[in-house]
């Protein structure tokens, strides 16, 4: 395998935090008047000249997506517009369409001591996802259609968020190489269900149909109350899953998205922890297994701000290793 090593890492290294931070006690926002509109609506107002080509290109990426941040939108559409559409922010078209109830402006905040329901806001981030009356609109114009209709927990939003950061840039970065990805995927094990952030099918060698794809399998945890233990669960069931698809993809890698580098050594051993015995026969799915940052993916492509661990024999402690990964590495077993 194509790795480089640059650079070995204690656990207690600072990194500048994420901007996906979530802690307890915070709350989601609108902050909108107007948070709905119909189908008529959206027409009218096309018809009449008010949405253009890029207010239909920032719909159709929440539609995909469901919740990006400011800067992810701007950099998403600086890289999927023609030339002379770009622009140096978007600030015009998310106001017109937040005030028009197309979109839903977001803000991370917490209630404040006291009677009445004010409500500090905590966090600079500010994110959007499309109303109802938007989504419904929009599912019909994409060939994959709008990936929920629930109401999702605060916390699965900013996974969510999270994970559209890195496929967003993954796609700038490996556009050519780019075969195929899914967003927010269910799985069922047994009794089980699988929540996959995302799936991704990518060919190894640019230009080379002979190539074997390499499947992409992404996991998205937050440090936020016992959410370890849902990224942990998480891993373990798709340990399971690949197991009993080896033929179906022979050439695989299961990425973690975490927040921090020193989330990284206690998600890694809590992960590794049943297969140290070697008794459950699922050894060879946990491997290659990679870890990367959300701080990582916003300066670097995605394969050189990868991270491996390994566990020192002398001492037992977890050494992280920042490795670069070349696309044309080899992920196939068996």
């Amino acid at each position: 395998m194509a790795i480089k090593k640059l650079k070995n890492y204690k656990t207690d290294a600072f990194m500048t935090h994420s901007p996906f931070h979530f802690q307890e006690g915070y709350q989601i926002q609108i902050e909108n008047r107007n948070k709905n509109c119909s189908h008529t609506e959206i027409d009218t107002l096309a018809l009449k000249g008010l949405l253009n080509s890029v207010d239909f290109e920032i719909l159709k990426l929440l539609g995909t997506y469901c919740y990006v941040n400011t800067h992810n939108l701007n950099y998403a559409l600086n890289h999927t517009l023609p030339e002379n559409y770009r622009k140096q922010d978007y600030k015009r078209n998310l106001k017109k369409l937040s005030y028009a109830g197309i979109l839903l402006k977001h803000s991370i905040c917490m209630q404040t001591d006291g009677e009445g329901s004010a409500r500090q806001i905590v966090s600079p981030l500010r994110f959007y996802s499309l109303s109802p009356g938007a989504r419904s609109y929009i599912s019909s114009l994409m060939e994959v259609p709008y990936i929920s209709n629930q109401t999702l927990p605060a916390y699965r939003i900013i996974e969510l968020m999270a994970a559209a950061q890195l496929l967003i840039r993954f796609q700038a970065s490996y556009r050519n190489s780019v075969k195929k990805i899914l967003f927010n995927l269910h799985k069922q094990i047994g009794s089980h269900l699988l929540l996959l952030d995302a799936y991704i099918r990518y060919s190894a060698s640019q230009g080379d149909s002979s190539s074997p794809a390499v499947h992409l399998f992404l996991l998205c945890g937050r440090d936020n109350g016992d959410n370890y233990a849902d990224i942990v669960l998480r891993s373990r069931l798709l340990f399971c899953w690949l197991d009993r698809r080896k033929e179906e993809y022979p050439c695989h890698m299961i990425l973690l998205l975490l927040e921090s580098i020193s989330d990284i050594p206690p998600v890694y051993l809590q992960v590794r922890k049943p297969y140290m015995s070697g008794k459950t026969g699922i050894t060879d799915s946990l491997y290659p297994l990679y870890f990367t940052l959300d701080t990582n993916v916003l300066v670097q492509p995605l394969f050189d701000a990868l991270y491996q661990c390994e566990i020192e024999e002398d001492s037992g402690r977890c050494k992280i290793s920042k490795i670069s990964l070349g696309m044309t590495a080899s992920l196939c077993h068996g």
